[in-house]
């Protein structure tokens, strides 16, 4: 499998990494430097379509492109300056001058690394001054830092990661050594992006299910004339289901009564998104209303058994909603205006602690508080949670206080005429 990476950094640096690169048979890289970090976004868009990772030389790129959004963290990498890099220049310095320093400026480098440093070669008569950052900060600050560090006498040299620093200081008549990505910095980075990259490889390449199902079928076949309205909306659908098929590169199967398959790959979804619009032309087009299940699998009897699990939660919603299992049985719920809602199965640990509720509705209310970071509950709240009356919002409260779930704590008062409201805390 070939991964093809962008190198983005100075001329130099770029050279560094391509170098090392060039020893594995299954790296391709596209050189991508830049004269001034500016450049960086048009480099990054004009060689977007063409790079699986993107390696930066250093943090400054690496933090601008996360920044502007012009890289997602998963496909974004930057090589390491502290361990190797960092004790080579130190050691590149001690070497070049004249006389020993007992004070230096550092930046980007964190201060417990450095702190780190001293402690483990003993170098408590060396003084660091850093000025490390999370992020990007501009190339002025850290030639002001280096500067006021170098003029008030707080360090006789300075040690920078960024090329535009260093040759302004250096033009300063200021002592400076640039840090430079090492060789086995360099290839040790590379080795960690071909293992995502294989991980995502076969991770997309992992079997999925689409299952879709016409909600109210049975109801919907009372009678004939209903029945051949249903077979006349069912053509329109199918028609949807295989436009949507062939976009995810699927294989459609249709199953009978109302219900229908679509065979493809996690990749293909993912890349795809949430079918809502394939929702939403359901119930325009063919005024049909949907139940729509992913299930993930290893296997084909994994994904069809997490497909299956999946549209018995759907089908139990009283809203939209989209509902995926993956190979890990857990569960995502998937609303169009909402964050998706992930959770794991309760799992009852003995016959005295189950409850009447399922272990799917209890999974939904514990994943929703914890999504608000919500520790009290009212039946208000948990009517709005899981689209249902407050009415059976409080049969559900007295189950999970019986089952130990929740404990009473206060009351509130609603603003209207009536009783109280009780409030619940959760203590799970």
């Amino acid at each position: 499998m070939n991964i093809c990476i962008g190198v983005v950094g100075p001329e130099d640096s770029v050279q560094l990494i391509c170098d090392t690169a060039s020893d594995f048979e299954t790296i391709q890289v596209i050189p991508c430097a830049y004269a001034d970090i500016n450049e960086v976004p048009d480099i990054i868009n004009e060689h977007k379509n063409k790079v699986d990772q993107w390696l930066f030389s250093g943090q400054a790129p690496y933090a601008l492109s996360l920044e502007k959004r012009l890289v997602k963290e998963e496909s974004a990498w930057q090589v390491p300056l502290h361990g190797s890099s960092l004790l080579g220049t130190f050691l590149e310095a001690f070497t070049k001058m004249n006389s020993t320093f007992h004070s230096i400026s550092l930046d980007t480098i964190s201060q417990t690394y450095s702190d780190w440093l001293i402690k483990r070669f003993s170098l408590s008569q060396l003084t660091i001054n850093t000025y490390s950052y999370m992020g990007y900060v501009t190339v002025e600050e850290l030639i002001d830092f280096h500067t006021t560090c170098y003029k008030t006498g707080e360090s006789s040299v300075a040690f920078t990661c960024i090329r535009a620093v260093y040759e302004a200081l250096r033009q300063q008549g200021i002592p400076c050594y640039r840090i430079t990505p090492s060789s086995p910095d360099i290839r040790e980075t590379i080795v960690r992006i071909q293992e995502r990259a294989q991980f995502r490889y076969y991770r997309n390449a992992q079997l999925a299910i689409i299952g879709v199902e016409v909600s109210d079928t049975a109801n919907s076949r009372k009678d004939d004339m209903n029945s051949y309205r249903l077979k006349h909306q069912e053509l329109v659908l199918r028609k949807l289901l295989l436009e949507y098929a062939e976009s995810v590169q699927g294989s459609f199967i249709e199953q009978g009564h109302g219900h229908f398959s679509i065979y493809t790959t996690r990749g293909e979804i993912e890349a795809l998104g949430w079918p809502f619009d394939l929702v939403k032309e359901a119930k325009h087009v063919a005024k049909l209303d949907l139940s729509i299940g992913i299930g993930y699998g290893q296997t084909a009897i994994g994904a069809e058994s997490h497909v299956q699990m999946a549209l018995q939660i759907a089908q139990q919603h009283g809203q939209e909603v989209i509902v995926l299992v993956n190979e890990e049985k857990q569960v995502t719920e998937a609303f169009e205006q909402e964050e998706p809602l992930l959770y794991e199965q309760v799992q009852f640990k003995n016959e005295h602690s189950k409850s009447a509720l399922s272990p799917a509705m209890l999974s939904r209310i514990f994943a929703k508080a914890h999504q608000q970071q919500k520790r009290f509950l009212t039946a208000q709240e948990l009517s709005q949670w899981i689209q249902s009356t407050e009415r059976h919002a409080r049969r559900i409260l007295s189950e999970l206080e019986r089952s130990g779930y929740i404990k009473q704590t206060a009351e509130e008062q609603s603003g209207h005429r009536g009783r109280p409201r009780r409030v619940y805390e959760i203590i799970k």
